[in-house]
């Protein structure tokens, strides 16, 4: 999940890896245009986050996709300016 939700203009998106594996973070608009990869990399196994700064995006609702070790998630963010 991230933290705080809903967010102006910075969120910070948490996750947990079992194992070490490629992981893919990225945030889609409400219409499916992916606007930002904020991870795109090979991590170890434990706890990490990101911070995502959203300054240069309208108010609205994204969706932020998480890919890893065959894992596939998506929550929903809030930011409201």
């Amino acid at each position: 999940p991230n933290h705080p939700n809903p967010f102006n203009p910075v969120t910070r998106i948490a996750y947990r890896l079992e194992k070490r594996g490629a992981v893919s973070l990225r945030i889609f608009d409400v219409s499916g245009r992916e606007v930002a990869v904020p991870v795109l990399a090979v991590q170890s196994a434990g706890v990490h986050w990101v911070e995502f700064h959203a300054g240069s995006l309208a108010s609205g609702i994204y969706f932020v996709q998480a890919q890893a070790n065959g894992m596939n998630a998506m929550r929903k963010l809030m930011l409201v300016k």
